[in-house]
């Protein structure tokens, strides 16, 4: 299996994930009124203890230093930003308003690629961008209108999740390959045990102090299936 049809694969398959985890998130923020900041952070200490475990025993404690620190996060910051948007969008409205409205995501990170790092595109992949966003827009629709409020967190997480994935790709899977870690694959996981560590250490305090935004190992436990 050539790459391309390995891309495609993986994803439709974080699509799926990424639709389950929709519908999970609004139906936590309903049964147990998490929400915002707290939902945000209870989510990621969970994160934090899943990747903390191969972070130590699979040695990727080796790669820290002053630069993946940096690029770990120049990640992180916008995806944090992501997830505090979606999250409130889907609290704004629904889960199956929201999740199609996702697709949003494609021009904007096309846009960015186009004036940003000067990457062209041809016809055909031009079109496939105008159709993903008409059947995005279209099967949003078919659930409900969406109020302009949850519009405009969507837009504003998608560009974080832009940005995101871009400083994922240009700065941090680089930098471990220039390292030695040659393997795509090990690349990723990696960059995903930096990524959920260095978010529990903006997690944890909370956990401990944070006034009304204070979350409890209850709360943590809560949004497992949001993990």
């Amino acid at each position: 299996m050539d790459l391309t049809h390995l891309g495609l694969i993986l994803g439709f398959f974080g699509a799926v994930c990424q639709a389950i985890n929709y519908a999970v998130t609004k139906d936590v923020q309903q049964k147990y009124t998490l929400s915002g900041l707290r939902l945000l952070t209870a989510t990621h200490v969970l994160l934090f203890i899943c990747a903390f475990i191969p972070f130590l025993i699979c040695g990727h404690f080796r790669y820290v230093d002053e630069h993946s620190i940096f690029y770990s996060y120049c990640i992180i910051l916008p995806y944090l930003g992501g997830q505090y948007f979606t999250n409130k969008a889907i609290g704004l409205s629904d889960s199956s308003i929201v999740s199609p409205l996702l697709t949003i995501k494609i021009p904007i990170l096309a846009l960015i690629s186009l004036f940003m790092l000067g990457k062209g595109f041809n016809l055909q992949q031009t079109a496939a961008i105008i159709i993903i966003l008409s059947l995005g827009w279209y099967f949003s629709s078919l659930s409900g209108r969406i109020a302009m409020g949850s519009l405009a967190c969507v837009g504003a997480g998608c560009l974080c999740y832009c940005l995101s994935d871009l400083a994922m790709g240009v700065l941090l899977m680089p930098y471990f390959k220039a390292v030695g870690v040659e393997s795509w694959v090990q690349q990723v996981f990696l960059g995903c045990t930096f990524e959920y560590v260095f978010c529990g250490i903006f997690a944890l305090p909370l956990l401990f102090t944070g006034g009304h935004q204070r979350i409890n190992l209850r709360d943590v436990w809560e949004t497992r299936w949001i993990g």
